[in-house]
């Protein structure tokens, strides 16, 4: 009993709604990884801005026909966060994140598959990623150093959104 009133004279003259024991420790761990998150986020902001990689989070906008090998790599100094893809094609478009491997992944982490005539936006965390697709077919993407938010912006330029 002793030991608990030397703790509670310790804390000082605390409220009794504050969380104390293994309760103030969660909610200290959880506001430091909050923390440690939003550092993070204002630091890659910056890094974007050093760089000069990257406008309004936007690495790049593109539409790209797929060549004979059916694949498209990007690679940026930044990390991407997220890629809209908008598959103009009849065949499903296969996205990776890194470089390319020797064929398209059938499926697995870090690997999403974009269907004939759909517009997606998935989540990266990677510097590189690769696109696979049926040569001469086209594809348009957006790149993003922000997560991925479903905004729909692809495609809004003739009108519609998929």
């Amino acid at each position: 009993m002793k030991q608990a009133r030397d703790a509670d004279a310790a804390l000082g003259n605390l409220p009794a709604s504050w969380p104390r024991g293994q309760k103030a420790e969660r909610q200290f761990w959880g506001e430091a990884l909050a923390n440690l998150e939003a550092m993070h986020r204002t630091l890659t902001s910056f890094m974007e801005r050093f760089q000069g990689v990257a406008l309004n989070n936007t690495l790049e906008v593109c539409t790209a026909t797929f060549d004979s090998g059916a694949f498209i790599t990007r690679s940026y100094h930044a990390a991407a966060g997220s890629v809209e893809v908008a598959n103009l094609s009849t065949h499903p478009v296969t996205v990776s994140s890194g470089g390319p491997a020797g064929a398209a992944p059938a499926g697995g982490r870090g690997v999403a598959i974009v269907q004939a005539g759909v517009k997606s936006t998935i989540a990266l965390a990677s510097t590189s990623f690769t696109l696979y697709g049926t040569a001469g077919d086209q594809v348009t993407f957006q790149v993003f150093t922000t997560g991925a938010n479903g905004s729909g912006a692809l495609l809004a330029v003739d009108g519609g959104s998929a």
